[in-house]
Parts: structure tokens; C-alpha cells; sequence
């Protein structure tokens, strides 16, 4: 959450880059228009190379797209073609309903010794990080968690209270630019491994799996599903109340989310994106980890799968200092052991009495669809 004068200082920011860019270019405008004269001395030679830009035309306002240029803030303009990135250090998204249990698979997956998976930096839920920040500003300290204790981890190598502050004021440098460049930096930080981003806003909020494909045409995904039964209570859903059905609330969740990501991940190639069941990956974790490191192309030999069967090592595993605590799911930070035992079973039939929709996305899935026998649950 920003502090007092961290708001006064990011107000100050921009009242200078609106106020001042805006002054100059009427200044200029007068100028050159004879309204106000300059009064600036100049030598012959100024006086020689200003009679020389005078002869120059004009610079159009707009390129051949269609784009306003912005010649004094280049990291202003927007992007004219996608990036294009080595398939070697492309970043891999994961998406999934939010919950305790996609935490810990998504801490597993990016447990690869050739990827870094960050916790909720949540970058691409807007378009520029002034906004992202403001954002999470205003939906409580642990939004703005995980893109703090990346910084402070990644720059600083630890994440202690200094740390933080200075993360902060990373930050706060880069407040207006644009998303793709402040992730590129990251990238750029953990290279030669692959950036892994499994922040959980992805999968809830409109536009930001569009947001990633502009920016990354050839990003790599793991759609992460779990049985209807299993859904659980989102924490990005409307908190039910007294007098809802918290079951009918969840399943209706569990089929809007699914549905979205479903739709989001249409046109991205097949190669480029794995379906994984919950129940699959916690139960028998060998099998479904090898399968999704072949399908991305990264270390699938028994070392690497022992290392991905660990997340409580990640740096992030664990609650933060003071001014970063979170960053993830908080049940997943006070307990984040892979236990297969605990793992659900993904046999359970789907409840005939759950809406045909849910039933016909649940079977696309790969889960069973007969009627629940009574008693089952």
C-alpha cells in the first residue's frame, strides 16, 4: 500500500510530466508563431543552426500507422508491432481459478531450475504501470506485494525491510511506462532462465490474457482446471451472503472463469499451451510436471522433477518482511508443502443436479459426467 509520501511523491510526478510537457510545447508554439519573442542569447552559430531548423519542415504529428509520435518520452508510444521473443527465454503464463491449492501448483511448476516464477506481480491487469500501482493501491496492500518482494529479491538479493524501500523507488522510477517494458526489464534480470508469472488476477480480470498476447504473441500457458466438486472459495469472487447457496455460488464461479480462460486461450497454438488437472498434478506429480517441462521444452530429468516437487523452496514460499508480507494466496504462504496424500480425487462424478453447462465444460476437461450416487459427498 502506498504510504502518504509515497502518494504525495507519485502526485507530484505527474502534475510535473502533464504540467510541464504542456507548458514547453505552447511555449514553443507561441515561438515559433511570433507571439512571444525570444529573448535567449545566441551566438552566430546558434543563431546559424536555429535559421537552419527553421528551413527544415516540419516533423508530421503522426506516422504512417496512424500513432502520434512523442519524441521527448519514447517509452510513451505505443507498440507497432509485437514483440518477438527467443523461444529459449519466452515468458510461460499460468492461469487457473484462484486458489490455495493452484498456488501450490504454480509454485510447483515454476520450481523448474530453468524458469523463475514471481508471485502476484500483476503487471498486465493494465496497460501501464501508473495505473497498475494505483490499482493495487486501492484494493489493499498484498495486490502491490508481489511486484515488491520481485524487485527487492531480484535487485537486491534479499527481501528485508531495506529491500523493500528500495524496490519502492524502483518503482516509483518507472511509474509511467508502459507494462510490456517494465516485464521485458524483468525478463531481461532473470535471463538466461524463463520468467514464469502465475499471478492469480489474470485469470478474473477482462483484458489482461489479451494484453499478454499483444505483448507476447508466442507466450507459453498452463491452464490450470480442478473438478467442479473441488472449486472452493474463490478470493477474487463476491464474498456470499448469509442467505446465498455458497455451493451454487462456487459452481457458477468455477464455469464463468473457466469459461473465460477457455475463450482467451482459443487462438493461441495448441504447442503453446497445456491443460493440467489439479487433481492430476497433486496427486501424481512425476508424470504430469515431466509432461508440461517436454511440452515446454525445459529440464525434465529426475533432478528437475525432484526440484519442482519442492515449493516450499521458492524465495517466495513464505510471508515477507514488514511492507511486503504477502504477494500470494496466505494460505499457501503458511503452508506451502506438496502433500499427495491430501491430493482430491479426480474420479468424483460430476452432481447431475449442477447446471448442463458446467457438466459438457467439466467432460471437455476430461471428468467424469454420470449422476452422483447418494451419499457420495
Amino acid at each position: 500500500m502506498l504510504g502518504p509520501i509515497d502518494r504525495r511523491l507519485a502526485e507530484r510526478l505527474r502534475r510535473w510530466h502533464h504540467g510541464h510537457e504542456g507548458q514547453c510545447q505552447g511555449l514553443r508554439r507561441q515561438r515559433q508563431g511570433g507571439a512571444v519573442p525570444d529573448r535567449r542569447r545566441r551566438t552566430p552559430v546558434a543563431r546559424q543552426r536555429q535559421a537552419a531548423r527553421a528551413d527544415r519542415p516540419a516533423p508530421a504529428r503522426h506516422d504512417d500507422a496512424g500513432h502520434q509520435r512523442d519524441q521527448h518520452h519514447p517509452e510513451l508510444l505505443p507498440r507497432l508491432r509485437p514483440m518477438t521473443s527467443d523461444p529459449r527465454t519466452r515468458p510461460i503464463f499460468i492461469l487457473g481459478r484462484p486458489s490455495s491449492r493452484t498456488a501450490l501448483a504454480s509454485a510447483m511448476i515454476g520450481g523448474n531450475p530453468d524458469t523463475f516464477a514471481v508471485p502476484d506481480i500483476n503487471l498486465f491487469a493494465e496497460d501501464r504501470l501508473e495505473l497498475v500501482w494505483s490499482e493495487m493501491a486501492r484494493l489493499g496492500q498484498a495486490h502491490a506485494d508481489g511486484l515488491v518482494r520481485t524487485v527487492a529479491c531480484l535487485y537486491a538479493g534479499d527481501q528485508s525491510i531495506a529491500s523493500v524501500q528500495m524496490a519502492r523507488r524502483w518503482v516509483l522510477r518507472r511509474y509511467f511506462w508502459p507494462i510490456y517494458k517494465v516485464f521485458e526489464e524483468l525478463a531481461d534480470k532473470v535471463a538466461p532462465r524463463r520468467l514464469v508469472d502465475r499471478s492469480r488476477v489474470y485469470s478474473v480480470r477482462k483484458g489482461a490474457i489479451e494484453r499478454i498476447l499483444e505483448s507476447y504473441p508466442d507466450a507459453q500457458f498452463v491452464h490450470l482446471v480442478s473438478h467442479p466438486a473441488h472449486a472452493g472459495t474463490n478470493p477474487f469472487a463476491r464474498r456470499p451472503k448469509p442467505k446465498d447457496d455458497a455451493a451454487k455460488l462456487a459452481a457458477d464461479d468455477w464455469l464463468e472463469t473457466n469459461r473465460r480462460l477457455c475463450n482467451s486461450l482459443a487462438n493461441v497454438d495448441e504447442a503453446n499451451r497445456v491443460l493440467v488437472r489439479l487433481e492430476d498434478l497433486l496427486g501424481t506429480p512425476e508424470g504430469e510436471l515431466a509432461r508440461i517441462s517436454r511440452a515446454f521444452g525445459l529440464r525434465s530429468d529426475p533432478a528437475a522433477i525432484e526440484a519442482m516437487m519442492h515449493p516450499e523452496r521458492s524465495p517466495f514460499a513464505t510471508v515477507g518482511p514488514a511492507g511486503a508480507p504477502f504477494g500470494d494466496d496466505r494460505a499457501f504462504l503458511k503452508d506451502p508443502v506438496l502433500r499427495t496424500a491430501d491430493a482430491p480425487r479426480p474420479d468424483v462424478p460430476v452432481d447431475a443436479s449442477l447446471p448442463d453447462e458446467i457438466s459438457e465444460l467439466a467432460a471437455q476437461f476430461g471428468y467424469r459426467t454420470e449422476a452422483a450416487l447418494y451419499g457420495h459427498y
